[in-house]
């Protein structure tokens, strides 16, 4: 009867043991769910250096098709297939359809980079997060005539990372700019609003890159590609 009695114990003991590490695991879980909806600091540092990166890779394209191709500034094509419209940057004045791809950011034999959506965890779950336009000037950069730009919707914590290698205290307030920065380049330069022009987001004046805060409450990340 001891001997039973011992084993009832330990079996006691063992299925105990059992119930605690499956509710330890669930806690663990559900831990680590929670903290996955929300970016850690470092997580989005290294996705704004991802941003930054890709932008800085679209300007040095631009700049080498504008030197050594000799492509006017109105000639500049960001047609590709990665679009989710590719037909929305066919450039009206170098049709993808021409053949010429000389001018081409996104084409082997023309600036031969690659396009990018970037990483998921910078973007705001939308099906168009990035966006090259020419509709936005940035104060004191050029002259007051629309420069182009890379636009890139992202997440509030990457927009403070962004500002904060920028030099830019918070996520600057531009609800007041009109909302079209998401039209897309298409060889035409039309001045639409000024990011930096009023005291709202008077710290993006100057600044190649920065972030601010649209009308609908989306963090914009921005990327100088060429100033004008």
């Amino acid at each position: 009867m001891k001997i039973h009695k011992e084993s009832g114990v330990v079996i006691w003991y063992i299925l105990a043991g059992v119930a605690l590490f499956a509710a330890l695991s669930f806690t663990f879980m559900r831990s680590a769910n929670q903290s996955s909806g929300s970016m850690s600091k470092e997580q989005a540092r290294i996705a704004s250096s991802e941003i930054l990166r890709y932008g800085e890779s679209l300007k040095q394209a631009v700049q080498n098709l504008r030197l050594v191709a000799g492509c006017s500034e109105n000639d500049l094509s960001f047609y590709t297939s990665g679009w989710a419209t590719p037909s929305d940057y066919d450039n009206a004045n170098n049709l993808f359809a021409g053949g010429n791809f000389d001018c081409f950011v996104f084409q082997k034999f023309g600036g031969g980079q690659s396009w990018s959506k970037l990483n998921n965890l910078t973007l705001t779950g939308l099906s168009e997060g990035s966006y090259i336009t020419s509709a936005f000037a940035i104060e004191d950069i050029g002259t007051a005539a629309p420069d182009l730009l890379l636009m890139v919707r992202a997440s509030p914590e990457v927009c403070t990372a962004i500002n904060s290698q920028a030099g830019i205290g918070a996520n600057t307030d531009a609800s007041g700019v009109v909302s079209t920065y998401t039209a897309p380049f298409i060889g035409s330069y039309t001045l639409v609003d000024t990011l930096g022009d009023v005291a709202a987001h008077a710290d993006l004046a100057g600044k190649t890159y920065g972030c601010f805060t649209d009308a609908a409450g989306e963090s914009v990340i921005f990327t100088v590609l060429l100033d004008r």
